[in-house]
C-alpha cells in the first residue's frame, strides 16, 4: 500500500515544494482514491504500466515507469487517446503484455538495459553492483518475450 491520503495531504498542505508524487502501489483503488482526494492539486505520476489508462482516467498526469524506455510509442497512444477523452484499449493491452514480459525477468535495470540493446540496437550498457547483467541465455528468452509482446497491436497512427 501507498502512503496515506491523510499524509500526503499534511505534506501538501505543509510544503509549498511538495506537488507530486509517484505512485507505483499498483493499485487500482488506491489510483482512484488518489483522483478522488486531490484531482488536479496534486500531480500523480503513474508508476505501473498496467494501470496507465485507469490511472489517466482518475486525474494522474503521466507515468514514470521502466517500461517506457522500451514501449513509449504504446503509452503515447495511451496518452494521446485520453488527451481526446478516449481509450485507447489495444496500446493498453500492449502495455499490459510487455509489462508481464519485463516482470518475467527482474530486475528491471539490467533486462532493459539488455532490451535496448537487442530490441533497438543501442549500446550494451553494463549494469552496476549490485547488480549482475542478464545471462545470455536469459537475455535471448526476454528479447523474444519482448518481441512478442510488443506485436500484440499495431501501431497505428
Amino acid at each position: 500500500m501507498g502512503l496515506s491520503l491523510d499524509l500526503l495531504a499534511r505534506l501538501r498542505d505543509g510544503f509549498p515544494n511538495f506537488v507530486g508524487i509517484k505512485d507505483s502501489t499498483g493499485d487500482p483503488a488506491h489510483a482512484e482514491a488518489l483522483g478522488a482526494r486531490f484531482g488536479d492539486d496534486l500531480l500523480v505520476l503513474n508508476g505501473n504500466d498496467r494501470l496507465l489508462s485507469h490511472a489517466l482516467a482518475n486525474h494522474a498526469g503521466g507515468a514514470i515507469t521502466a517500461l517506457a524506455n522500451l514501449a513509449s510509442p504504446f503509452a503515447r497512444r495511451v496518452w494521446d487517446a485520453h488527451q481526446r477523452g478516449e481509450a485507447d484499449i489495444a496500446a493498453q493491452a500492449t502495455l499490459n503484455a510487455a509489462r508481464d514480459a519485463l516482470e518475467a525477468f527482474p530486475p528491471f535495470g539490467p533486462t532493459v538495459k539488455v532490451l535496448l540493446h537487442r530490441l533497438y540496437d543501442f549500446p550494451a550498457w553494463a549494469v552496476r553492483p549490485p547488480l549482475l547483467p542478464l545471462a545470455a541465455d536469459k537475455a535471448a528468452e526476454a528479447a523474444r518475450a519482448m518481441k512478442a509482446a510488443l506485436k500484440t497491436t499495431e501501431n497505428t497512427d
